[in-house]
């Protein structure tokens, strides 16, 4: 018997066939397979999708978009391997080798935040869609029968715009007791629920330039392989407006008030993508999500995107293993993450 209609989603990324099947509680069952590994690809899908879901929503029956498998990480683009446990630099001082190893680990840190950050963001973005659909039977009668007995209680002598004005306020009153039940039985507001994917996109967000402000560290010091630099430019080469990007999300207070850093009033230059059509500029644009891709209005006054995806994962995984390459280790040798 069905009671519902939902719709299920089965998302594999980084594989050579990509598999979506959305799947009604009936046996019908469209499929989708799409060839290769960019986000061009991605997007073909979300579009595929889209008129899927308009489709189940026009029927007025609740349903969810439910991701059943997230991302075959072929590459496990979350583990290093160290050639050994400890930094071999004779002729260093200890204090700075010292120093250098615990850089290593912050960067071990950052490396797993991006990843659970980018896990939580790929299964939030795939749910997304459970808050469509109209309000349930039982909840809206329950609105119902609480506005009617407040209704009872009006005078018969109001005037039109008083009786009017009495409406306004029962129906608020209503809305704002309904919604403290709702919360009191722990239910999460919706509207916080709906954060969770930004939250989960800045979350990987901070942690690549976590990675990028450590990589810049190991490498300030002279001593430290010329590798370790390198690694650290093409990082940035790869993403280069992963600092524009943070910076504003760090700096909102600012941006919203078309600041740069300095106070100075930011001149908004021209956007043009599949999601923002402003070519003569002028458009303010904070926390932006189009697909997987977070961005935001940066301090030059440009519109900067980093793409939150495995491929970015990766670049940064690349960057820390060549500096853990560059140096020289005493062993035993070691991976992480450990288990």
């Amino acid at each position: 018997m069905r009671t519902s209609r939902r719709l299920y989603a089965v998302f594999a990324l980084r594989c050579q066939t990509r598999r979506c099947r959305a799947i009604h509680k009936s046996d019908a069952v469209v499929e989708f397979n799409l060839r290769g590994g960019n986000s061009a690809d991605r997007s073909r899908l979300d579009a595929r999708l889209h008129p899927l879901l308009l489709r189940a929503r026009t029927t007025e029956m609740p349903f969810e978009l439910h991701c059943l498998r997230v991302s075959a990480w072929e590459m496990f683009p979350f583990e290093l391997s160290y050639p050994g446990h400890w930094l071999d630099c004779p002729g260093v001082a200890q204090d700075d080798v010292h120093e250098a190893g615990i850089v290593f680990h912050v960067l071990e840190s950052h490396l797993a935040d991006a990843a659970l950050a980018l896990r939580l963001f790929e299964h939030e973005r795939a749910n997304v869609m459970r808050f469509a659909g109209p309000e349930p039977d039982a909840f809206h009668r329950r609105r119902r029968e609480m506005e009617f007995e407040r209704e009872q209680q009006l005078g018969p002598d109001l005037s039109p715009e008083d009786r009017w004005a009495a409406h306004e306020r029962i129906r608020v009153d209503v809305d704002v007791s309904l919604k403290r039940e709702r919360w009191a039985a722990g239910e999460i507001p919706e509207a916080h629920l709906r954060r969770a994917v930004f939250l989960y996109a800045q979350a990987f967000l901070f942690a690549l330039d976590g990675i990028g402000k450590g990589l810049t560290a190991l490498g300030s010091a002279e001593w430290v392989p010329a590798a370790v630099a390198t690694a650290r430019d093409e990082f940035y080469r790869s993403l280069p407006t992963l600092t524009g990007v943070r910076d504003t999300s760090h700096h909102l207070e600012d941006r919203a008030r078309r600041r740069d850093r300095r106070g100075r009033q930011i001149a908004l230059k021209p956007v043009e993508n599949n999601m923002i059509s402003a070519p003569g500029g002028g458009v303010l644009i904070l926390g932006n999500l189009n697909g997987n891709r977070y961005g935001s209005t940066m301090e030059d006054g440009s519109f900067g995107e980093v793409e939150v995806s495995v491929e970015s994962l990766d670049l940064a995984r690349k960057a820390i293993q060549a500096c853990i390459d560059a140096f020289s280790w005493r062993p035993p040798r070691h991976h992480v993450p450990s288990r």
